[in-house]
């Protein structure tokens, strides 16, 4: 496996993305995009090589589920980690029945976000999860 280059944050909650953004950052992602419209996001994915999707499922308009379905239906193949505030299990069956890779409730604080991201990138640049994570 090689190390993430480039990692998208579609997320409508800009104060998410920041943070998130900033625990990439610290986790030595390179390159992090993020856009706050889905519908403009799936046609990045399937236009430009993206090591990695980082998508929430409540946003407006287009919600994360429509994105992924979008998606898999023209055979992307992108990693795609659904990160969201639902903790419903029907949300976590759907989103998994559609084709995420995985599936993360979304962090409560900084340091929450900063533990999330080193895990995120270490397991998709080795294949492992960091050892006390």
């Amino acid at each position: 496996m090689s190390k993430v280059q480039s990692i998208l944050i579609v997320d409508d909650d800009e104060h998410c993305i920041e943070l998130l953004r900033l625990a990439l950052n610290a986790a030595g992602a390179v390159s992090i995009l993020a856009e706050t419209e889905s519908e403009i996001a799936a046609n990045h994915i399937m236009s430009n090589p993206i090591d990695l999707v980082v998508l929430d499922i409540k946003m407006p308009k287009v919600n994360g589920f429509d994105v992924l379905k979008q998606l898999r239906g023209e055979g992307d193949k992108t990693p795609v980690i659904m990160l969201s505030g639902s903790s419903y299990q029907q949300d976590i069956d759907r989103a998994y029945q559609l084709g995420c890779n995985s599936y993360f409730e979304k962090p409560g604080s900084l340091d929450d976000y900063r533990k999330f991201a080193t895990c995120l990138v270490e397991y998709w640049s080795t294949g492992y999860v960091p050892i006390g994570a």
